[in-house]
């Protein structure tokens, strides 16, 4: 399948004031591929950049407290970050004038990575610090947004915008979605919100790809094969007998937070009092882990293995809650009790 892309055209604003130039930019056409070599940040840059930002924090996602408690609360991503179980890594930087015009500054985008972080909380949040010299200047929250795209002054008032992006997979399809922001004065300050700028079903555009239908053919016809898919491969799957006798997850299928769809619903939970993640992220999870399950059985003599990776399903409370969904069945933690599961009689 072909992706689904948005050309980016831009209308270029005059920040601070009510209109809007008649010309246009160009900023990125985003049917060519923009991705850059990953930025290089020198260990003493990191850990001066780090340390102006966090008290405490960790260097190592071996540190991290498997038994944490994040809390129930309405922000546990806070509670792990004043408790300084993160590991937090430069992923981005820009040099320009982003606060003031004249200005000699450096804006870098920061994964806090919270310890214990899931897929439901894209695995942590992001920062853009904006430093002049060693002097932190600004510290905002990014709003999930990870690459910095382009850096550019739309209106010439000697202020540097930056067109960041956000990736995420779901069921599927790898999404990318587009925001030209300011900075001005210390304040994040969204210009334009393009949304989904790109949309590519499996992931066909990387490669190595192949379609749904062709990989599970050549699965069905390799003995002892191994099959690495993503979400998509939980619905519209049929394989029956020993060919398919394990299903390996390797985290609890929560949604990601940063699909406008999910994110709404959540937005309009919390808006009405309720709590998001236990009336809406737990559940949906559910759901998508029966729908894993459902790979594995498909007639009444077929067994197997549903091995889940995720520790969270024996540390966290709502671990109990996806256990009890599940239909009866033996669960284990031992490796030699799986090989007798599997051995045939």
């Amino acid at each position: 399948m072909k992706p689904i892309i948005f050309l980016l055209i831009v209308v270029s604003v005059a920040v601070g004031q009510t209109g809007l130039r008649k010309d246009r930019q160009l900023l990125v056409d985003f049917r060519n591929n923009n991705d850059s070599a990953p930025v290089k940040i020198a260990p003493a840059t990191q850990r001066a950049v780090l340390s102006k930002l966090f008290r405490r924090y960790l260097t190592d996602a071996n540190q991290c407290k498997a038994d944490f408690d994040m809390g129930n609360g309405a922000d546990p991503l806070a509670a792990a970050r004043k408790a300084g179980q993160m590991v937090p890594s430069i992923e981005d930087m820009a040099t320009g004038s982003f606060t003031a015009p004249g200005q000699t500054q450096t804006a870098y985008v920061i994964f806090v990575a919270e310890c214990n972080a899931s897929h439901a909380d894209n695995f942590g949040t992001r920062r853009v610090a904006i430093f002049s010299g060693q002097q932190l200047v600004a510290d905002v929250d990014a709003d999930f947004m990870m690459d910095i795209v382009r850096k550019t002054d739309l209106n010439g008032d000697g202020i540097d915008e930056l067109l960041m992006k956000s990736s995420y997979m779901g069921q599927g399809t790898l999404t990318e979605m587009a925001t030209l922001v300011s900075f001005q004065n210390g304040r994040r300050n969204v210009l334009q919100d393009f949304g989904t700028v790109v949309e590519d079903s499996c992931a066909s555009g990387f490669q190595g790809s192949a379609s749904k239908g062709q990989l599970l053919k050549k699965f069905r016809e390799t003995p002892n094969a191994v099959l690495f898919a993503t979400s998509s491969f939980w619905q519209g799957v049929d394989v029956r007998g020993e060919q398919l006798s394990c299903v390996i997850i390797d985290k609890l299928p929560f949604a990601v937070p940063t699909d406008p769809i999910v994110a709404a619903r959540q937005r309009y939970i919390e808006d009405c009092g309720g709590s998001s993640f236990y009336e809406y992220s737990v559940p949906q999870a559910i759901i998508a882990l029966k729908q894993g399950l459902g790979r594995l059985i498909r007639s009444t003599t077929d067994r197997g293995v549903l091995a889940i990776l995720d520790p969270r399903l024996r540390t966290k409370g709502y671990g109990r809650t996806f256990l009890q969904s599940l239909p009866p069945c033996r669960v284990t933690s031992r490796i030699d009790e799986l090989a007798s599961i599997l051995s045939t009689d």
